[in-house]
This record gives C-alpha cells, sequence and structure tokens, in this order.
C-alpha cells in the first residue's frame, strides 16, 4: 500500500520504498520528533522498535514525505 502525508499506519509494515518519508512514533518510542524512515535493509538483529529504519507500525503517523509498504503484521 502507499502511505502518504497524514496516513495512520493501519499494520505493521516493511517500507521497500521511501520518498523523504517522516513518520510520528510518539504513542510508541517516545521520541518527540518524526523519525526519518529509509528503504536500505537493516544489518543488525534485534534492533529496538525506534532503531527500525525500514518499519512503520500500526498506531503512528506520516508526517512527511510518501512510500510503499508491505503488510508484515496486523493485530489480533
Amino acid at each position: 500500500m502507499v502511505l502518504e502525508v497524514g496516513d495512520g499506519v493501519p499494520a505493521d509494515v516493511r517500507l521497500p520504498e521511501t520518498v523523504q518519508l517522516k513518520i510520528e512514533e510518539a504513542a510508541l518510542t517516545g521520541e518527540s520528533v518524526p523519525v526519518n524512515k529509509q528503504a536500505r535493509p537493516l544489518t543488525e538483529m534485534d534492533l529496538p522498535l525506534g532503531n527500525r529504519l525500514n518499519m512503520a507500525y500500526k498506531g503512528t503517523v506520516v508526517t512527511y514525505g510518501r512510500g510503499t509498504s508491505l503488510v508484515v503484521a496486523t493485530g489480533k
């Protein structure tokens, strides 16, 4: 699915393509500013949620840019 400014992220997703994508994750990580997201694969295992820059999570909001996403997890 395509994520654009103002969209709420509907599920946990991986981001295979991003264009200046920033997502507000304050409810999830406590981070007070939007996080720059990237499509680049991560090389480290077991990163904290706030450091998983190629992922977006349900309940967060796109504040800038756009990207494509692939659902990897949903709620109950």
